[in-house]
């Protein structure tokens, strides 16, 4: 519950005083949270690769509906505002300035015939 309200953007100071804990439980609580999940192998992010893998997903996108052969996954981005990085954060601050107007980060998702996420990218600049 912690690490869920976390996300969701609520303060730590929330979650201490709701559930009793200190401060350092709650970032302990977030961290340990969010290491199991990253470690889950069956929450792992799986691009089809092999022929049988790539017909099986094809074959999920016609059943779903879709009208051209062949597709394997759907992407779509967003481009998330950040504030404006400090030369700690890196050496290219300018590289996440967005035709925008604004400080981003790219994120590129590509989502299976059932859409899951079977690719997820946050490593590209504004």
């Amino acid at each position: 519950a912690i690490l869920l309200r976390y996300l969701a953007g609520y303060a730590v100071a929330n979650s201490v005083s709701d559930f009793g804990v200190s401060k350092g439980s709650c970032y302990k609580a977030i961290w340990e949270t969010t290491e199991a999940i990253r470690l889950c192998r069956q929450l792992r992010f799986k691009f089809p690769k092999t022929e049988p893998e790539l017909s099986a997903a094809a074959d999920t996108f016609l059943k779903n509906g879709a009208k051209i052969k062949g597709v394997v996954g759907a992407i779509d981005g967003i481009l998330i505002k950040i504030r404006e990085p400090s030369r700690k954060d890196t050496l290219d601050q300018r590289s996440y300035h967005s035709g925008k107007g604004f400080f981003g980060l790219n994120v590129q998702a590509v989502v299976d015939g059932n859409k899951r996420v079977t690719y997820l990218s946050v490593q590209t600049p504004g």
